[in-house]
C-alpha cells in the first residue's frame, strides 16, 4: 500500500474492521532476513539503493518467509497446468478464482505465525 494516491490509514482500519484475522506486524528486515540466502543483498545495500525499492523489497521478503517457513507462492503471471491441492486438505491459500478465466495466483501459509 504504497500508493500516493491511496488513504492508507482509511484503507487499513477498513480491512481490519472487516477481517478479524489480520495483524499487522512490524519487521526488523536485517534480523528476518538474517540467516536466508538473501542477507547479503540486504548487507550490502544492494536492494535500498534499488530504483525498485518497494517491489523489490517485496520480493525479498516474501522469499525470505518461504525459506525460513515453507509454503508456495505463484505470481499471477503463472498458469497451472495441474490443479493444486485441494483446499479442505491443505488450508491457507490465498487466491482469486473465476471458472470462466485460467487461473491467475495463489499463494499457501502453513500455520506458523511466523511474524510473532
Amino acid at each position: 500500500m504504497t500508493s500516493p494516491y491511496i488513504d492508507v490509514n482509511r484503507l487499513t482500519n477498513q480491512l481490519l474492521d472487516k477481517y478479524v484475522n489480520i495483524h499487522i506486524k512490524y519487521v526488523n528486515i536485517n534480523s528476518f532476513l538474517d540467516g536466508t540466502p538473501l542477507h547479503m543483498l540486504w548487507k550490502e545495500s544492494r536492494i535500498q539503493k534499488s530504483d525498485f525499492l518497494v517491489s523489490h523489497l517485496s520480493d525479498v521478503l516474501r522469499y525470505a518467509a518461504i525459506y525460513r517457513f515453507g509454503g508456495t507462492y505463484a505470481d499471477t503471471d503463472v498458469i497451472f497446468l495441474n490443479p493444486l491441492p485441494d483446499e479442505q486438505l491443505v488450508p491457507n491459500f490465498i487466491s482469486k478464482e473465476n471458472p470462466n478465466l485460467p487461473h491467475l495466483g495463489k499463494t499457501n501459509f502453513f500455520e506458523k505465525s511466523f511474524l510473532l
